[in-house]
């Protein structure tokens, strides 16, 4: 893996939970430019905007991502939360007439973290995340990915 690849990216981290915290932050510290996308409301913007994270909503994240990275792709996203919507969301991207090229489809009402059927997302597991974060003996992209380069 060459990791200097993505150091002239611009990466969209989708979510702010323990997975796509981790993540975002570990891609920053090596010098990758990140985005945060989260849904309206998140819960999660305050802390990611304290990591001094962009933030935006999802589909925007995409898009601008795309932009950074010069695609000429047009994202023009339809934003869907519930199963039920989700199901629709994909019986009409079948259609010709569609006015969407991109689903953010949440299968949660309302979304998953910090929403319906999550299992852990409190502040003891971000504290867990954070203590896990500062134990590790690779604490950039970079360096966790070093002995590929042996």
């Amino acid at each position: 893996a060459n990791f200097d690849l993505l150091k002239s990216k611009t990466v969209a981290i989708i979510g702010y939970g323990s997975q796509g915290h981790a993540h975002a932050l570990n891609l920053k510290d090596s010098g990758v430019n990140v985005i945060v996308g989260l849904y309206e409301g998140s819960k999660s913007k305050a802390a990611a905007e304290s990591h001094g994270l962009k933030v935006l909503p999802v589909a925007e994240a995409v898009k601008q991502a795309l932009k950074e990275q010069g695609s000429d792709f047009d994202a023009k996203p339809i934003s869907v939360d519930g199963l039920d919507n989700c199901r629709i969301a994909l019986l009409k991207a079948k259609s010709p007439a569609r006015d969407f090229n991109f689903i953010e489809g949440m299968a949660c009402p309302g979304g998953c973290i910090g929403g319906p059927c999550n299992l852990t997302h409190e502040l003891k597991d971000k504290a867990t995340i954070d203590k896990h974060g500062k134990e590790s003996k690779a604490p950039t992209i970079e360096s966790a990915i070093a002995f590929t380069r042996k």
